[in-house]
This record gives structure tokens, sequence and C-alpha cells, in this order.
């Protein structure tokens, strides 16, 4: 799936030369409706899954597993503004009723400073606007990926979602 969502991607910032998206939902739906081979059946389910958004491979899989245990659908990489206006960041997950921002936090959010530290600001903006960050770092995504998903529940249940 994190294939998928990496062919359709319309980058928020293109980087000279880009060339995405590579093909649209609707070129790569087409493709495996007319596929009648082995696996035809999975893919025809899997192609459901596929959203325009996620940056990542692993912004996908928190994504799926949210979605898999019945948490309501995120908005993916979305701008976040203060009331005033002001630009606050981009959340990975978005659930706007709820307030509530899943990230995930790659290697990169760690070991480099400068990003480290851009982070912190950003995260700090979120709260002080009254938005929920739930970071989700690779050990926890890949190791128990449940407890992530049970984070994330736990705040959108505390801003009053109810499934």
């Amino acid at each position: 799936m994190a294939a998928a969502d990496h062919l359709i991607l319309v980058p928020k910032k293109r980087q000279p030369g880009e060339t995405r998206p590579y093909a649209t939902i609707e070129q790569l739906i087409d493709r495996v409706q007319s596929y009648s081979g082995r696996h035809a059946q999975a893919a025809r389910r899997a192609v459901l899954d596929i959203r325009q958004g996620a940056e990542s491979r692993p912004e996908t899989i928190l994504r799926l597993h949210m979605m898999r245990a019945g948490l309501p659908e995120p908005e993916l990489n979305v701008d976040i503004f203060s009331e005033s206006g002001t630009f606050l960041g981009r959340g990975d997950s978005l659930f706007r009723d709820f307030r509530v921002i899943a990230e995930y936090d790659g290697e990169q959010h760690r070991t480099d400073s400068v990003q480290y530290n851009r982070d912190m600001l950003r995260i700090e903006g979120f709260i002080r606007n009254k938005w929920m960050p739930i970071r989700v770092r690779k050990g926890q995504l890949f190791g128990d990926p449940m407890a992530a998903v049970a984070r994330v529940e736990a705040a959108l249940r505390d801003a009053g979602w109810r499934p």
C-alpha cells in the first residue's frame, strides 16, 4: 500500500526535477480492475486503501493500522494554522474535528539537531493552539503498532470521539 501511496503522491514541496505523481488513483484502480492474474482479488481490495497525501511508508502504515482498528480516517499532511491565521506546521495524520494529530517521527527527527529543534517548536505551537500531537516512533510503529493506535485512540476519546 505504501508503494501505491508513493506512486500517486502530489508533493506539497516539489524538488527540482520532481516528476511525481507517477500515476493517478484512477490509473491504479483501472489497472487493478483489468488484472486477472494471481492475487487479483487481494489487489482489488488493497486499491481501496490508497490515499493521497502520505509522504512516507511509515505514515501509510500508521494510517492503515489506525483505520483497521476502527478509528476515523485522518486527513493526511495538512497545513495547520492558529485562529489568527499563523502557520503552525503540517500534521501527518490530522483528526480535525477532535484536534488530534498523529505524527510519525523518523530517525532524522531525533538525530538531526536542526530538525529536532524545528519539531520541538512546531509541537509546542500545536499544543499552545489546543491541538494534541501524538508522536509515534519507529520502535513502536514496527514493534507494537497497536500500542501506538491505542495512544491515538485515547487522545480521540479524550476529545469526545465515540466509535
